[in-house]
């Protein structure tokens, strides 16, 4: 099936081309007969002729583009690297949500980026695909929808965010390009080879897990900084969050009454409006749990709230489900947790008696989707309702799919499978074996959402949490892969309770070690008390850490523990020169151990001492350059240089040099938004701060507030304490209260900075802001470019 664009190109070129070809037959009939000295009657016989030529010549051609069209047409549903294709069955109709589409519409006029969420079972994805289909000519538009204006195609893409970003560019590469370990970056040179010069709708969604959200905010500045005219869909269940990117929110609603009864209609069900109406009333006119209930004839009854609704398909629908369509459902839900359009290759692998006809059976559930009923959808909710109830099915299904995922080599697929069967049969040494080395790398790679993925499924089987809980190293590994993704998402207070579990910290008068993996508990531990601020403790544990690794012989623990006591003794500023007594011990002991980390980061510490103290040596900047350097031939430390880049900025500052600190700081900022990372607003406070103090203080004032807004969201009292002595400092500079609107408001956030600063013992921090307060009361002697300093 060709698209609206594909059939009209063809179209256009074969008149053209006809067009020609009668062009140049008459022109060649009628320079032939001037040059032959011809009659007019002869000329005209010699026309006739031509044109009977044409004609014929016309026709073998029409006949011939059918035919090759045709070949084409087979090859291309063949082909698996096409681009568009349709995603709705013909006879799925969309009802009347004019009011979404316009949103969506006007969002995508005015934003680049635009996030598309609403509660499970709203439509969001049957919208977009909708969306999709018609901007590809597969589908007509309702009259009443707004029109997209100089969109050439659109791009759908249905994340299964389990498998992690990495497993979703695998697929989508294998995909489009029919490359097995492709990148994002081949797939948006791939985008560019075939829409040069056309703009494209991308839509990613079911970017429903928070924990997928940074790399998806990587790969969309990515694809946009390449093709800065197109424009991006995020379809999520939650509003997103994004650090690089704001997108523009439309939100999807339920339906209305008549708009539900429609639906119903065009589903071919038969049901009593008295009911449907209950049913409309019960379920806020969500289209998916609606029309589910309409068609098994159920009424269910209780609240209204979303986890009330699940549990209504849990024990309404899935007990009155058959042993055929409980068996097929399990294996399809297992699919789908890594991949959204389940091949009926894949189903065909499996223990399934009479699959054809039970497909046609539970179309209801297991949606046939475009491509002549080759894949199948099933709906988030009823996915999560089967692998939470149905047994022991999924238990059967999820062994068989461990074992062929682990004979392929597939690591990750069958860590998810693991998670659902029971542990007994797998074994102890392929479950271990599967699950270290993929939570591992998960950590490494910051990939948060397979370790989300494994946590949150894992957490749902009672035997698989049970299998976990028995072995000392398997629940410290589950525990430490949980907690790098709730520290990684900033929720600290869950994080550190989830490392309390395995009893790291249990030992009286000793290290003895809980685990293998009792090092790298204790040390995220640290980090995390450090990251709430509570300097203190994080010192007493990197200080008590650092011993045992000292006496372990663990040489980089050693030096990762030193820097972290002269961090967080940074942090507070009360004791400077001991942070860089630390700071050089740690450069020391990381060039003796080979530890980047603790010498890049202790390097770039000890220079904002330095910088602060306005006492920088005269060959900082050499050793600035030698660590960037290393971090450059080290190639997977991208992180580290983005904290190099900002001491480089901070030093060149103090040097006079303020076109270079400004080149440097917008270079980084650059890549931080590429990479997504959270430095970001560090670097934009770095802007802001060389902007106020080189006599632009409105202008600072832009990227202060964005550093604010930032640190409140996020909770970072660092960042909120020093924004706000920013924002009044750059009120101050300009001589006019912009920001604050009065003195009095600007004194008030000048006293608010130093509470929050106060409280979260950052003391040198709150001693400026109290060198700030009494500009107030002492205007006339008050120094007003007082730098500022993100410790």
């Amino acid at each position: 099936m060709r698209s609206r664009w594909e059939r009209r190109g063809r179209a256009v070129k074969l008149a053209l081309m006809l067009a020609c070809m009668v062009f140049a037959a008459v022109a060649g009939t009628a320079i032939f007969a001037l040059i032959s000295n011809a009659s007019l009657t002869e000329a005209k016989r010699d026309l006739a002729i031509a044109a009977s030529a044409v004609t014929i010549i016309a026709g073998v051609i029409g006949i011939g583009s059918k035919v090759w069209g045709g070949l084409q047409l087979l090859w291309r549903r063949r082909d698996r690297s096409r681009l568009i294709r349709a995603h709705l069955i013909d006879r799925d109709r969309l009802v009347d949500r004019s009011d979404e589409m316009k949103d969506l519409i006007d969002a995508l006029t005015r934003s680049r980026e635009v996030n598309c969420w609403g509660e499970k079972g709203a439509g969001k994805s049957f919208l977009l695909k909708h969306l999709a289909d018609v901007i590809n000519g597969y589908r007509n538009k309702n009259f009443d929808h707004p029109k997209t204006e100089q969109v050439a195609a659109a791009l759908y893409f249905d994340l299964a965010e389990a498998v992690g970003f990495s497993g979703i560019e695998e697929r989508i590469c294998r995909e489009v390009l029919g490359k097995e370990h492709g990148t994002w970056h081949d797939f948006t040179a791939y985008v560019t080879k075939k829409f040069p010069r056309r703009r494209v709708l991308l839509i990613l969604d079911n970017a429903n897990t928070q924990a997928l959200w940074p790399a998806v905010g990587r790969v969309a500045y990515e694809y946009l900084a390449q093709r800065p005219e197109d424009r991006l869909v995020f379809g999520s269940v939650k509003r997103m969050s994004l650090i690089n990117i704001v997108p523009k929110p439309v939100a999807v609603e339920g339906l209305d009454l008549s708009s539900t009864a429609e639906m119903v209609a065009n589903k071919d069900i038969s049901i009593d409006p008295q009911d449907l109406q209950e049913l409309h009333a019960q379920f806020k006119g969500l289209p998916y749990y609606v029309g589910l209930f309409a068609r098994i004839g159920a009424s269910p009854h209780g609240a209204k709230e979303a986890a009330d609704r699940e549990t209504m398909v849990d024990v309404e629908l899935i007990p009155t489900l058959g042993p055929q369509t409980r068996q097929l459902l399990a294996y399809a839900s297992l699919f789908a947790m890594v991949t959204r359009q389940i091949s009926l290759y894949d189903l065909e692998q499996c223990h399934l008696v009479d699959l054809d006809s039970q497909l046609k059976e539970d179309e209801a559930l297991l949606t046939p989707l475009a491509d002549h009923q080759r894949e199948f959808g099933i709906h988030d909710v009823l996915r999560d309702s089967v692998l939470r109830t149905v047994e022991p099915e999924v238990s059967g299904a999820a062994l068989h799919l461990f074992l062929r995922a682990q004979r392929q080599g597939r690591q990750g697929d069958a860590a998810l499978f693991a998670m659902f069967a029971d542990p007994r049969a797998v074994g102890a040494d392929a479950f271990d074996g599967v699950l270290e080395p993929v939570i591992r790398k998960a950590v490494d790679s910051r990939d948060y959402a397979v370790l989300d993925g494994l946590h949150s499924r894992a957490s749902q089987r009672p035997r698989v949490r049970q299998f976990i809980a028995e072995d000392r190293n398997r629940h410290d590994l589950f525990s430490w892969g949980r907690a790098t993704l709730l520290a990684g998402l900033g929720q600290y207070g869950e994080a550190e309770a989830e490392l309390l579990s395995t009893g790291a910290l249990s030992t009286t008068g000793t290290h003895a070690r809980s685990s293998d993996l009792d090092p790298s508990i204790r040390f995220l531990l640290a980090d995390i008390a450090h990251l709430q601020n509570r300097y203190d403790d994080a010192a007493q544990m990197f200080e008590d850490l650092g011993n045992w690794a000292w006496s372990a012989g663990q040489k980089k623990l050693h030096a990762r523990c030193t820097w972290g006591q002269g961090h967080v003794l940074r942090h507070q500023g009360k004791d400077l020169d001991g942070a860089l007594d630390l700071f050089e011990r740690a450069i020391d002991l990381g060039s003796e151990a080979g530890e980047l980390f603790a010498r890049a980061y202790s390097i770039t510490g000890a220079t904002g001492i330095r910088v602060f103290r306005e006492d920088v040596p005269a060959d900082e900047e050499h050793i600035l350059f030698c660590i960037e350097t290393q971090i450059a031939a080290a190639t997977t430390h991208d992180s580290y240089m983005l904290e190099v880049w900002k001491s480089q900025a901070q030093v060149a500052w103090l040097r006079g040099d303020s076109q270079r600190a400004f080149e440097i700081v917008e270079s980084a900022i650059e890549k931080a938004l590429e990479q997504n990372d959270r430095l970001l607003y560090n670097l934009y406070f770095e802007k802001a701060e060389f902007l106020r103090l080189s006599g632009c203080a409105k202008g600072s004032l832009t990227f202060y507030r964005q550093v604010l807004k930032f640190g409140e969201g996020n909770g970072d009292r660092n960042l909120i304490s020093n924004a706000l002595l920013g924002l009044v400092l750059a009120d101050l500079a300009a001589d006019c209260w912009v920001h604050h609107a009065s003195a009095e408001k600007a004194h008030d956030a000048c006293l608010r900075a130093r509470r929050v600063a106060l409280d979260a013992d950052i003391q040198i921090t709150g001693k400026i802001a109290r060198q700030i307060a009494t500009m107030f009361d002492e205007p006339e002697g008050a120094t007003k470019r007082q730098r500022l300093i993100l410790f």
